[in-house]
């Protein structure tokens, strides 16, 4: 047996994975906001009333996926006045709350 005791370390605990973001709300006309992720994320996890734009606060009435990493968001409104592009709502993952200026 040697001098000094021998002990075994376990694993070093949970590790962290980033959460996902909105790194930009482009505005596609006046009723389109393209949004980039800067991972994969997938529509159908998100809900429409998640998002809303300030400071009229409109609502997209449709998500579709926009590649990968991107979502289109579609509004009955004319969005041309609104500044920035609001996520509130808790997907897995996705950082929230979380908000882009539209550009």
């Amino acid at each position: 047996m040697g001098r000094w005791a021998q002990r075994r370390r376990g694993g070093g605990g949970a590790t962290h994975t980033p959460l996902v973001q909105m790194v930009s709300a482009t505005a596609i006309g006046a009723f389109n906001i393209d949004v980039a992720y800067t991972g994969n994320i997938t529509a159908a996890a998100f809900a429409v009333t998640a998002f809303a734009t300030i400071p009229s606060v409109h609502q997209p009435t449709l998500i579709a996926q926009d590649g990968p990493t991107g979502l289109n968001l579609t509004f009955a409104d004319n969005i041309s006045a609104e500044t920035d592009l609001e996520f509130t709502n808790g997907v897995s993952g996705v950082l929230s709350p979380d908000a882009q200026p539209i550009t």
